[in-house]
């Protein structure tokens, strides 16, 4: 670990996205993973609000008892920290904003009323998304980007789609890969002095006692943690529901709802094929990833310490994962950019392909090797010859040194690549 980094300074990249949605929308929900440093981002914001935590009982009993009141109640912004357990708020939040809106003739008075946070994905909150429908942004807060801790630049997603330059510190690239996996990962896990065990022991113990019941209930909590650990073992691979919920003992209705409450708690997320018709059979199965590659250490049994990418079966899919990671982080401080597998049924496959809203695709492929083979380019290749100049960039992120170059816009590059990369021109998204 690296001793110097003081992670409570740590800038947050989403800071200056939230500001702006503030700006441009009555209500902002900032909703990620439980301890991703959402209540420290939203008290840390340059705006006069008021803080109200429904993690406080006291609070919590006093918006049920009168919701419409407890919100009229309210004088200027606010913050309403762990909304999801008050769902009897949201249309007093919607009629608040639109009684606004009737009063008031300067719109820079209706926006920024409201700052919601939550450690629910939004997509449970179907009540929420129905209520303010036109009156909220949607923003998500992930743990710490190796980026974000290490203050490095994190331009990858737009020099994806140009051409690649970099010039990566040497005291970045004597680093090991093993260090970047413990900075990527959860504020109060992130000090050296943590125990990766019981920290997350503890953090899966409360989501699943405390958290769950906020949007589902399941039968036996132990069920729930071996379903973690075995997701945990087919980590960056295509899902199966009938062999997992087979293996496990569930029937599929009930894996689905656990899986569906695991995906709601930020523990995990499914990635989805691209399809674009243009390549005939293409798999449609989306592939799982941990939203914390240290918790999917914590749940294979990995010292990360300890790992040893040549022996360690395990790290190929564990590197897969935290490039996943990193990659999404960028993309939720992005406005017009999508993230994908691709697969064909014949086995040819690329890890991720990022779309971009003028329907360009940059292909990137992860290898945990330090040297490359020509048969790695290969379905590159064949996606390249398929989209013509919808082909952005193919890029193999491995962990050598070197950048090889194999043909027309096909580049094997460092992993260093993901935060050191800077794109050779601009595209503007035209997204305001």
């Amino acid at each position: 670990m690296n001793e110097g980094i003081i992670f409570k300074n740590v800038d947050r990249a989403l800071k200056p996205v939230l500001e702006q949605a503030l700006k441009t929308r009555p209500a902002v929900y900032l909703n990620g993973p439980r301890q991703a440093g959402k209540s420290t981002l939203a008290q840390s914001l340059d705006w006069k609000a008021k803080y109200i935590t429904f993690d406080d009982m006291n609070q919590r009993l006093a918006a049920r008892r009168d919701p419409e009141g407890f919100i009229e109640s309210l004088d200027g912004p606010v913050i309403l920290d762990e909304i999801q357990y008050i769902p009897e708020l949201y249309l007093p939040i919607k009629k608040k904003i639109d009684e606004t809106r009737l009063k008031e003739t300067d719109p820079q008075k209706v926006n920024g009323l409201f700052l919601l946070t939550g450690s629910t994905n939004v997509m449970a909150l179907p009540e929420l998304s129905k209520a303010l429908v036109g009156r909220v942004s949607i923003l998500t807060l992930f743990p710490f980007s190796a980026g974000e801790a290490e203050k490095f630049p994190e331009g990858f997603i737009e020099a994806a789609f140009s051409k690649i330059q970099f010039a990566i510190p040497k005291k970045v690239a004597d680093r090991k890969m093993q260090t970047w996996l413990q900075l990527a990962t959860f504020p109060d896990l992130a000090f050296p002095a943590k125990n990766l065990g019981r920290w997350a022991n503890d953090y899966i113990q409360t989501l699943i006692q405390r958290d769950v019941k906020a949007v589902g209930e399941i039968e036996k909590q132990e069920e729930m943690y071996r379903l973690l650990q075995m997701l945990a073992g087919r980590a960056a691979q295509l899902v199966n529901e009938t062999n997992i919920s087979q293996d496990i003992g569930l029937t599929r209705v009930t894996y689905r709802r656990y899986q569906a409450l695991l995906e709601q708690l930020f523990l995990i997320d499914f990635l989805p094929a691209w399809n674009d018709n243009i390549i005939k059979r293409m798999a449609k199965s989306p592939k799982i990833f941990f939203n914390d590659t240290m918790l999917l250490c914590h749940l294979l049994g990995v010292d990360v310490e300890e790992i040893d990418p040549l022996k360690d079966r395990e790290y190929g899919h564990i590197l897969e994962n935290f490039v996943y990671t990193e990659l999404v982080k960028q993309i939720s401080r992005r406005e017009g950019y999508k993230l994908f597998h691709f697969r064909t049924s014949d086995g040819k496959e690329i890890d991720f392909i990022i779309e971009r809203q003028d329907r360009k695709l940059a292909a990137v492929e992860v290898k945990s090797r330090k040297t490359i083979k020509a048969d790695d380019f290969k379905p590159l290749e064949l996606l390249r010859g398929s989209l013509g100049d919808r082909f952005a960039n193919g890029i193999i992120l491995y962990d050598g040194a070197d950048v090889i170059s194999f043909g027309d816009r096909i580049t094997a590059v460092p992993l260093e690549a993901l935060w050191f990369a800077v794109g050779n021109e601009q595209y503007n998204l035209g997204l305001k």
